[in-house]
Order: C-alpha cells, then sequence, then structure tokens
C-alpha cells in the first residue's frame, strides 16, 4: 500500500502534490538509522531529506566535481527508496498534502494524510518492537480520515476495494 502511494504521489518535481519524509526508523547490516523531522515539521530540508539531499550531494561530487542539479533529484529519491524498502524499515512517517492552486504558502496546502506506519521488526530478530499500526493525528482528521484516505485509494474505478499486493 506504502509502495503504491510513494508512486503515485512522491515524484521529483510534481507540481500537484507534495510529500513530505517526517520520519524513519531502520536496521540493515549492523547499523540503526533513526532519521526525524524536527518540531518545525513542514519545512522542507529537514529529517531525511535533509539526509537524502546530503548523501546525493557527496555522491555527485565524488564523481563529478560540477554538481549535475538535474541529476540529483533521481539520486536523492533513490537513497531514500533505499533506505525504505531495503535498509530494514521498522517504521516511517511522512505527510502529504495537495497543492492548492495560486498559493505560495504550505499552509494553504489541502493536508491528505499524515501517518507514522509501525512495521515491526520483520524477521530479524525475535519479537517485535511495537505492534504493526499507523498512528495517526488529530490535527490532520485522525483515524478516520486516514482509513477514508486509504480506502479511497484501494478503490478502482468501479468504486470496488482491490487487494492489496
Amino acid at each position: 500500500m506504502l509502495k503504491n502511494l510513494w508512486s503515485k504521489y512522491n515524484q521529483p518535481n510534481d507540481s500537484k502534490y507534495k510529500w513530505f519524509h517526517e520520519g524513519v526508523r531502520a536496521t540493515s547490516s549492523g547499523v540503526t538509522l533513526n532519521a526525524r523531522t524536527g518540531k518545525a515539521l513542514d519545512i522542507e530540508g529537514k529529517g531525511l531529506t535533509a539526509l537524502s539531499k546530503a548523501l546525493a550531494e557527496s555522491c555527485l561530487l565524488a564523481q563529478n566535481p560540477q554538481l549535475d542539479l538535474l541529476l540529483q533529484p533521481k539520486i536523492e529519491d533513490a537513497i531514500t527508496k533505499t533506505l525504505m524498502r531495503e535498509w530494514g524499515t521498522r517504521s516511517y512517517e511522512f505527510s502529504l498534502e495537495k497543492v492548492m492552486a495560486n498559493s505560495q504558502s504550505l499552509d494553504k496546502n489541502q493536508k491528505l494524510i499524515r501517518a507514522h506506519f509501525y512495521f515491526g521488526n520483520g524477521n530479524t530478530t525475535q519479537g517485535q518492537d511495537s505492534l504493526q499500526h499507523i498512528k495517526c493525528y488529530a490535527e490532520w482528521g485522525g483515524a478516520r480520515k486516514v482509513l477514508e484516505f486509504i480506502l479511497n485509494e484501494l478503490r478502482d474505478n468501479n468504486g470496488k476495494i482491490q487487494s492489496i499486493s
């Protein structure tokens, strides 16, 4: 489900939607990562986004001192996807906003969803450190709004709910 949302809404240079990586907690190859956006939650360039950007810049500078600004967003996205999909993710938090026409300010965007997905430890260790669940935020409409958003995303063109693969 999260993978489908990511593919649909989290595209570099998408002007219709704004996806914010609020935080990730992951463990792989003896390394534990806990990257969180600070209290200023809706500011770009913080938390996981800042980490991915710094790693992408480092990779590009190592390859070529002339930083390729066109390639950088793709590398940032690839790094974030690696951290999310292949690094033993235990939890991930994001928010998604629809950019309103003629809006210069993030606070004027339509808040679609903000949720913290907990995946537990997976198969890497005995037991889980958390229940597999979704934490919802009241200021974003709470559990009901998250459920409605997810159900709408699962509906096909005929309004029937598709299975999650």
